[in-house]
């Protein structure tokens, strides 16, 4: 008899999401837990501890990876990359070719866009917006209806919120705060 170890943690349930058909719910193999949606098995790695949790979905080409976790009603679409030990929850949406990563946080009603980029413990939250080339990094902050794009750069503790619109080649850093 061959032993053979089980190196799966989560498997695709047979209950598909009530708006997304093409999205089946994963449940995890050790304790049972329920989580979000996946369309495909590419979407969630097997190793690391990443899951999708609660309503959230995971769809097209998108993964998830490292011990990423997204959460509540967050969606994560197109050909977006969530990892590390990132955190992607609320009604946030991460798509195109947007990465979150590192310790990296985005929630609320946030929105990734383009080929943007969180990582390095930097957190978008409320309704602000990140797209095109943009990098949000350094445990930089952005929030409120903020929004940051081109080929900015948000880093090094910078803070950007209310209704301010960082873009071009701008570079905010070292404890700056761009508000409006």
């Amino acid at each position: 008899m061959e032993n053979t170890i089980n190196t799966q943690k989560y498997e695709i349930t047979d209950t598909f999401h009530p708006q997304l058909p093409r999205c089946r719910q994963i449940r995890r193999l050790y304790d049972g837990l329920l989580g979000g949606y996946i369309e495909c098995e590419s979407n969630l790695s097997q190793d690391g501890d990443c899951y999708v949790y609660d309503n959230s979905v995971v769809v097209g080409l998108a993964r998830v990876g490292g011990n990423a976790r997204v959460r509540c009603n967050a969606r994560v679409v197109g050909n977006a990359w969530v990892g590390g030990d990132s955190m992607v929850g609320g009604n946030a949406w991460v798509g195109g070719n947007a990465s979150v990563d590192g310790n990296a946080r985005v929630c609320g009603k946030a929105r990734l866009d383009g080929s943007a980029i969180v990582d390095d413990g930097a957190m978008v939250e409320g309704d602000a917006m990140v797209g095109g080339n943009a990098r949000v990094g350094g445990n930089a902050w952005v929030g409120g209806n903020a929004r940051v794009g081109g080929s900015a750069v948000v880093d090094d503790r910078a803070m950007v919120e209310g209704d301010a619109v960082v873009g071009g080649n701008a570079v905010v850093g070292g404890n700056t705060l761009v508000g409006g």
